[in-house]
């Protein structure tokens, strides 16, 4: 009897230590969990009136059936200019595809790098479809053969042949300032 009587205390005294008002989940909830669909190795062509415009791919795609949109991880968009040649592609840890505009909002660790080497940084990129322009409402930097610089904004085509940056500081190479697309 004795030797029960210190491990009955035991087991007493850590059921009083308990919250029993306390509900713990032993399981987290991921995106794999919560998705109607989920694909691997995710290709999907942007196209208007008939012309290709954009190559979406994705390492994972998480398909939302209520809210038409996928969440991808491992982003990379691939831009084509009017005469369906590669104008620049797009790389970011991160992204959501609205299927019913087919917009795209890039994050983490953007970069969109042009054919002639113009590369432009940010931590969050909007694609929209509708009028095919890229955009940020946050600080980006910039850099090309050219230039570099920086802002806290900007608007522009994929090819960034027409771009209107927001608060604009730049360093000029070779005789002129040419931010991309200028």
């Amino acid at each position: 009897m004795s030797r029960r009587w210190p491990l009955a205390l035991a087991l007493v005294a850590a059921l009083a230590a308990c919250n029993h008002n306390e509900l713990r989940s032993t399981t987290a909830v991921t995106a794999a969990d919560t998705a109607d669909q989920v694909l691997e190795h995710l290709q999907h062509y942007i196209t208007k009136a008939g012309v290709r415009q954009s190559l979406v791919e994705a390492d994972t795609a998480y398909y939302y059936e209520a809210s038409r949109r996928f969440e991808l991880k491992g982003l990379k968009v691939t831009f084509y200019s009017v005469s369906g040649t590669e104008s620049s592609v797009l790389t970011s840890r991160e992204g959501t595809y609205f299927m019913q505009t087919q917009n795209m909002e890039a994050r983490g660790h953007v970069v969109v790098v042009s054919t002639d080497g113009r590369t432009l940084r940010s931590e969050k990129l909007r694609y929209d479809q509708a009028t095919n322009k890229l955009s940020t409402d946050i600080a980006f930097t910039f850099e090309g053969p050219s230039a570099s610089g920086s802002g806290n904004g900007f608007v522009s085509d994929p090819d960034f042949r027409d771009v209107i940056i927001q608060q604009g500081r730049g360093l000029q190479r070779n005789g002129g300032f040419v931010p991309p697309g200028q």
